[in-house]
């Protein structure tokens, strides 16, 4: 058996320009900020959930999980800074990370673990050291994925070298897709019109919506 120990990671820490600016994980859906909604459906996945955010520390702090912010050499630099940031916080225990986005309300419950039997699957037949992400009928979930404690350091490396996507860093990575997830389930908010028609999708996909790609 291939022991696991994962560390969520809540992306948090993007700058909602087509928000206006606001601190959106902090936006309320249903009467709590998107940031909880998806600490709700993904705390139960891990084994340990830290978030990252690059303002309004004490809100975050609020939540009772441990928020740190973009290393300063790396600030600026989109999603993946959170991803490279984190290689300095996460505890030794721990041999993988699940990545999830702040903005992403209605994740599969059972994303992670449906994540971990693919991984597991590969590993029980050949050596591989990548990561795998959801894939849906319409495209990949990129900012959902699964990987080793060692490409998070990649993803140091990635920013080093003037490479900020998601995507690339994934591919450098040889990360693989996991099949057969739901579009609907990865659905992200990104205006406030969005945000307030979020609570349709709870039961059918809506047009408004876009899905997370990056």
């Amino acid at each position: 058996v291939i022991a696991m120990k994962v560390a969520g990671l809540i992306l948090a820490g993007g700058q909602a320009q087509r928000m206006g600016g606001v601190d959106k994980g902090l936006q309320l859906l249903d009467g709590k900020p998107l940031v909880q909604q998806v600490i709700e459906r993904v705390a139960p996945q891990v084994d340990g959930l830290w978030v990252s955010a690059n303002r309004l520390f004490d809100a975050y702090q609020s939540l009772a999980y441990p928020v740190f912010s973009d290393e300063v050499v790396f600030q600026g630099m989109g999603p993946l800074a959170g991803i490279a940031s984190f290689a300095e916080h996460i505890p030794e225990a721990f041999t993988h990370v699940q990545i999830v986005p702040c903005d992403t309300p209605f994740l599969p419950l059972d994303m992670c673990a449906r994540l971990k039997r693919r991984l597991k699957t590969i590993l029980a037949f050949r050596n591989f050291t990548g990561g795998v992400f959801p894939q849906t009928e319409l495209g990949a979930q990129y900012g959902c994925a699964l990987v080793t404690r060692a490409q998070v350091t990649l993803a140091q490396q990635c920013l080093q070298n003037q490479q900020r996507s998601v995507q690339s860093w994934l591919a450098h990575a040889h990360a693989v897709p996991v099949t057969d997830f739901i579009e609907a389930d990865f659905a992200n908010i990104n205006t406030f019109e969005q945000l307030a028609h979020a609570h349709h999708l709870r039961s059918s996909p809506h047009p408004l919506f876009e899905v997370n790609h990056a």
